[in-house]
């Protein structure tokens, strides 16, 4: 039997990134050898953005902690270019708040990415498997759990802190090796990259105003002027999170959207629809500049509606699209959502053309056969 991997070596190297010297040569380190073992800590509690407040690095087997909080405004800029570079590869696992943290703190749009998770789901593991679970089953190593919750913004960071966060890039860095070979000779290494870039521009995308609309449950169902305004108010809500740093519920719940929304040409009522009173007094002169025009804007002119999803008369042509998802998933050894996602078989029923996401690798897999489920059982 293998013996469990030993970090030990990695930690009694791991180096602290707190001088201009020691900055220097990591980035030099990660620009000769072309990737980057990449880890972040944050905070999110009470704000939009998550607030960057640990960079980890594992280059070429030297383990590295870098304060975010530290850096001048030279150093930022020189790390912005390493993460838009697409020719250093950034592995990182379950990346998508991590992406978001980077891009936030660094104003940047990080290129190059590969998410560890995606790779392993391309190897028949289960999908969103956590880190814990794919360092033991790859490495035969446990996890410290102990520091997932722990204050990161904290300064001086405890040592069971800093030992929490350079496992994270030490395991990484180890398994990285077996997970990508096994890719390779599977001849899925290009599948896991698009993926991870698919997944890169999703959570780039999070705060993009023209489409908060589209995370709101009840949109879809909706009819085309209720859901108009709801674009508009999801739109001017994601900016004004965005403007005062505030999760998008502190500013204005789901619910005061949708009511709100059902109500645009009619002000008076608001007061009478559980709308928070505060927010009312502050925006609500705001609200009417954006609401007033869609009340009235004829319906030829309002934006085309998104199809409500598939309903009650579609579960016979959804349960076929869901059977030739799995059965080719199983054919592939793939985690069966990488093809067969509920959101992804929403899409291929609804739309008239082909989704995007079945024109790329996943075409020749499914393609043809979820094309006849869908006509055959029409």
């Amino acid at each position: 039997m293998t013996s469990p991997f030993d970090p030990t070596p990695a930690l009694d190297g791991a180096l602290d990134i707190d001088s201009p010297e020691a900055f220097d040569a990591l980035l030099e380190s990660i620009e000769d050898y072309g990737l980057w073992i990449l880890d972040t800590e944050f905070e999110r509690t009470d704000t939009y953005y998550p607030r960057l407040a640990l960079l980890q690095s594992a280059v070429a087997g030297q383990v590295s902690l870098l304060d975010p909080l530290t850096l001048d405004g030279a150093q930022r800029a020189r790390l912005r270019t390493l993460l838009e570079r697409d020719d250093i590869l950034k592995v990182l696992h379950a990346c998508g708040e991590d992406l978001e943290a980077l891009a936030h703190f660094f104003e940047a749009t990080p290129a190059g990415v590969f998410d560890t998770q995606l790779g392993a789901a391309f190897l028949g593991h289960r999908w969103g498997l956590g880190y814990g679970a794919l360092v033991e089953t790859m490495l035969g190593a446990v996890v410290e759990k102990d520091e997932t919750r722990s204050n990161w913004l904290q300064r001086p960071l405890t040592a069971a802190q800093r030992r929490y966060a350079c496992l994270d890039v030490i395991y990484l860095e180890a398994l990285w090796p077996a997970l990508r070979d096994a890719l390779d000779e599977k001849g899925r290494w290009a599948w896991a990259a698009a993926e991870s870039q698919a997944l890169l521009q999703d959570a780039l995308a999070r705060h993009d105003g023209a489409r908060a609309w589209l995370g709101l449950k009840s949109a879809p169902l909706q009819n085309r002027r209720t859901q108009a305004v709801l674009r508009a108010l999801a739109a001017w809500r994601e900016k004004t999170a965005q403007s005062l740093d505030r999760p998008r519920g502190r500013v204005l719940k789901d619910e005061h959207l949708l009511a709100l929304a059902k109500a645009p040409g009619a002000p008076e009522r608001w007061a009478s629809l559980e709308i928070p009173p505060g927010a009312l007094r502050r925006w609500g002169e705001e609200w009417k500049m954006l609401l007033g025009p869609l009340a009235s804007q004829p319906d030829a002119e309002l934006p085309p509606p998104v199809p409500a999803p598939p309903g009650r008369e579609a579960q016979v042509v959804m349960k076929a699209l869901k059977a030739v998802a799995q059965a080719a998933a199983e054919r592939e050894g793939l985690a069966p959502e990488l093809l067969g996602r509920k959101k992804l078989l929403e899409a291929f029923y609804l739309e008239n053309t082909t989704p995007e996401p079945f024109l790329g690798w996943r075409a020749p897999l499914v393609l043809e056969a979820l094309q006849a489920a869908k006509a055959g059982a029409a």
